[in-house]
């Protein structure tokens, strides 16, 4: 009696038309159990890429930051030595303002005496001229000195009435003030008197 295996024959016509048998089944089964055994290796290393892409990522991105504040620190060190040069110019400019300011305050002074002096030079003629208009006849004077606002005059008159009409007239006119008599004698028959008075 002749046996015949369909069962092979069945394989054999199946894998012929592009299945697969039991065998290559399970064969192709432990191919994916490989797969599925080197799956936490695969999880890992592309866990590790992850973090390494994002690593870079985050270092690239904290380089582009760094170099954002360097520029920015180098920008505001340029500006601090500018401003430290306008500074500089700045007390040149403080000791020539101070200089300019003393010269100013000498100037002032220079031309307030000037003015003093030039006020008074002025004046001086016209209280002599005024003088001479109000000084009565027979009064002389043999000194008349001007120191300030004080003026002092020696003379001498024919007699005291002069001199106290001479002392009236010098307060009733313009540029003397409050005429005060200082010393008087009677030197052969004739008066000799020192005054002294105010500028008004």
């Amino acid at each position: 009696m002749i046996k015949i295996n369909l069962a092979t024959k069945k394989q054999a016509a199946f894998a012929a038309e592009g299945g697969t048998s039991a065998l290559g089944g399970l064969r192709g089964t432990r191919i994916d159990m490989d797969l599925i055994k080197e799956l936490p290796v695969i999880r890992v290393l592309l866990s590790l890429v992850v973090a390494f892409l994002l690593y870079s990522g985050s270092a690239y991105q904290k380089e582009q930051v760094i170099n954002g504040l360097e520029q920015e620190r180098i920008a505001a060190q340029a500006e601090i030595t500018e401003l430290t040069k306008k500074v500089a110019a700045t007390n040149g400019y403080e000791n020539l303002k101070k200089n300019l300011e003393e010269n100013e305050i000498r100037l002032r002074t220079k031309i307030e005496t000037i003015t003093t002096l030039v006020k008074d030079r002025t004046k001086s003629p016209k209280m002599l001229l005024i003088m001479s208009q109000i000084i009565p006849r027979e009064v002389w004077l043999e000194n008349f000195s001007i120191k300030g606002d004080d003026i002092s005059i020696k003379g001498g008159a024919t007699d005291f009435n002069m001199v106290s009409d001479f002392m009236k007239r010098l307060d009733e006119s313009i540029y003397f003030d409050n005429p005060t008599l200082i010393d008087s004698d009677t030197q052969k028959g004739q008066a000799t008197f020192s005054l002294k008075t105010g500028r008004k």
